[in-house]
């Protein structure tokens, strides 16, 4: 299956993104001391861990999400894979476009260019509501949780979300980090890991 998906390589950092302040965030924290770790020493993670790790940012649009997924694919030398998961079904882009197994494919490229960052931005429009109506049915919302489920070793899934009231509580399920992303009083780009809520 052909995709009109870009493979980039951002020189983004994350200096760019939080500013040059010495203060780390939770999860650039994260991401250097773990995720680039697993990457620069595999003889320490045998296992892959974090090779694969899913993350979720959570925050409004101006919090530069995009950026973020961006930074972390440049701090750890990995390609990325911007997807929308809000485009219109006839955008050549849509990940939602012809029959499901487009996410699978979505997927597979990822897997093709490791070290990668798959970013899902949107990833709300994935819901039970708004993929009732489409061609197909649910089987976009099944053939994404079947895809976050598998281990794939050096490809990091980060999604991203404004609307984190209306994602599907079994995708949120599938993301072992989740960030809260917001703008501080003095103006700056801040963050901190949202904990598991027992209620």
């Amino acid at each position: 299956m052909e995709l009109n998906i870009p493979v980039l390589k951002p020189s983004i950092s994350f200096d760019d993104v939080y500013g040059s302040g010495k203060d780390r965030s939770e999860l650039r924290w994260f991401v250097v001391d773990s995720v680039r770790a697993s990457f620069e020493r595999p003889d320490l993670f045998p296992l892959g861990h974090f090779r694969d790790v899913k993350i979720l940012l959570c925050g409004r649009p101006e919090t530069r999400m995009p950026h973020i997924a961006m930074a972390i694919a440049n701090e750890i030398r990995a390609n990325f894979i911007p997807v929308n998961c809000r485009l219109p079904k006839d955008d050549d882009c849509a990940p939602f476009r012809g029959k499901p197994d487009q996410i699978k494919a979505i997927f597979s490229m990822a897997e093709k260019t490791v070290p990668s960052v798959l970013f899902l931005d949107n990833i709300d429009a994935v819901s039970w509501q708004e993929l009732e109506s489409q061609n197909g049915g649910l089987s976009y919302r099944h053939q994404l949780l079947d895809e976050l489920n598998k281990r794939r070793d050096g490809v990091i899934v980060v999604a991203a979300t404004n609307r984190y009231d209306r994602l599907d509580i079994y995708i949120i399920g599938k993301f072992a980090k989740l960030f809260d992303i917001e703008i501080s009083t003095s103006g700056n780009i801040a963050d901190h890991q949202r904990r598991p809520s027992h209620t």
